[in-house]
């Protein structure tokens, strides 16, 4: 990366291809894992290193950009975590579950009792801890409904902060991709599933079972406000669809896969990302470059 004149420059894919500032009119933001190549190859304490100033370098160069970002690193920062999520999305007029995040024992067990149809627990960063099962296959940290067994232990409950929620009843599970003002809307039935009943990334027969759904109006016009406010051009969100229609927002997402969900539904995710790409459809902020 140099500067040269008026305009960063800088590598694309390698050191043959050169990238002036001047040509890009947007830039999208997925999972950012920089120096992998070099994981095994280095000390560790020079791949950490290095991988740090890697990653400076990167979003340095990508934050003097112009034009449209999807989104920056800078806005998606200040997204607020699980509680600050659901309170935005209550003021928007969303049902959220009763809602936890403890390492006290003594508060833990209280909220655990107090939800008569029973609690789950997840982490706050799923992605935080992947799991590798006798297949080889790796998972992130999975939903859990809570057992007695698991409130026995103080010392356990005590490790570390976890999401303690009650167990809301399904009828369908909706994934929302929101793609600039485009929502897209996909369900799945998880109930009779043996391993994907509490969370569905479990089992992959349900992950390539999503079905093309809909929102109610009021629930979408709440969903639209709840991202107005989050100033989102992608997210994804997760809602449980109860017996009794009402619809109830377990979290958002900033980053996340959708193409497990167009290759179920044939819903035109990946060409409305392209088409907000390019220019063709309204985003929902217009730059943060």
């Amino acid at each position: 990366i140099g500067l040269d004149g008026a305009w960063w420059q800088g590598a694309a894919g390698d050191p043959t291809t050169r990238l002036d500032s001047a040509d890009v009119a947007a830039v999208w933001y997925r999972h950012i894992d920089v120096a992998e190549a070099l994981r095994g190859r280095l000390d560790p304490l020079w791949h950490e290193a290095v991988a740090a100033q890697s990653e400076l370098a990167l979003l340095a160069f990508t934050a003097s950009l112009p034009g449209l970002h999807v989104d920056h690193p800078r806005r998606s920062s200040l997204v607020p975590g699980s509680p600050g999520i659901l309170r935005l999305a209550r003021a928007a007029g969303l049902d959220v579950p009763r809602t936890l995040i403890s390492n006290e024992p003594a508060e833990i067990r209280a909220f655990v009792a107090g939800c008569g149809g029973g609690a789950i627990r997840k982490m706050l960063h799923s992605s935080s801890v992947v799991v590798t099962d006798a297949d080889g296959r790796t998972q992130t940290g999975a939903t859990e409904l809570v057992t007695p067994a698991d409130l026995r232990d103080d010392a356990t409950l005590r490790a570390c902060p976890l999401v303690w929620q009650e167990r809301v009843d399904k009828a369908r599970e909706l994934r929302i991709t929101s793609v600039g003002r485009e929502l897209f809307v996909a369900s799945i039935d998880s109930r009779r599933s043996s391993s994907g009943a509490v969370d569905w990334r479990q089992d992959p027969a349900l992950v390539g079972a999503f079905q093309p759904d809909a929102l109610p109006a009021a629930v979408e016009a709440s969903v639209q406000r709840l991202l107005d406010r989050l100033g989102l051009n992608f997210a994804t969100l997760d809602i449980i669809r109860a017996p009794d229609g009402r619809h109830v927002l377990l979290e958002v997402n900033t980053t996340s896969y959708f193409s497990f969900i167009e290759r179920a539904t044939g819903l035109p995710i990946a060409e409305a990302v392209a088409a907000l790409l390019a220019g063709d459809s309204p985003p929902r902020v217009a730059t943060d470059g």
